[in-house]
Formats: C-alpha cells, structure tokens, sequence
C-alpha cells in the first residue's frame, strides 16, 4: 500500500519504435490497483518523456497503437479499450507502427 492506496506490478514490453525511444524492451510500472489502460499509457508517458510523440498523436489518440494484454488484442484502441482494467500481474504489449528508412 502507498498512502493508502493498493499499489499492483505491470509489467510493460515496448516494441518497435517505443523500445528505442525508451531505450529499453520491458518496463515494470506500480500503478495503483485496477488502473485503466489509458491511466497506464499516461503513466508511461509520464516517465519516459521521449515515449509520448510516440504512444498519444494530437489528433487521433491512441487509435495508431496495437496493444494486448496477455497476448490479447484488444482490438481498436477507442474508449471502450481504454477504460479496460489492468490487473496486478498483467502484461502490456505496445506496438506503433514505424516508418522506414
């Protein structure tokens, strides 16, 4: 617990062009307990500034991203994804697509 919050382990593998920029493969996060997949791509973006331009576009969000959850698509990253509960334990897989050259 951390001020009274349950605290839980996420473990997050960063593919394609966000493992570069993060200068890492895997990152572990403690968020607090059942966080939302978007509360946890803020928390990403919150410490590893150069992920950012990467994980959120200005105008479309998180639509360009390819996330699963225990190797689970989940399909289009719209609200309904993004409200999904991350549970203590689990492991998020994000790919961006990467241009070329």
């Amino acid at each position: 617990m951390h001020g009274g919050r349950m605290l839980g382990k996420v473990t997050v593998k960063l593919h394609t062009c966000l493992r570069s920029a993060a200068g890492r493969d895997q990152v572990e996060l403690e968020l607090p307990s059942n966080p939302s997949l978007e509360h946890l791509l803020e928390t990403l973006s919150s410490e590893y500034p150069n992920l950012k331009p990467l994980l959120k576009n200005p105008e479309s969000g998180y639509q360009h991203l390819m996330i699963l959850v225990n190797n689970q698509s989940l399909g289009p990253i719209n609200d309904q994804a993004l409200a999904k509960k991350i549970v203590d334990g689990d492991i998020v897989s994000i790919l961006e697509p990467c241009a070329a050259g």
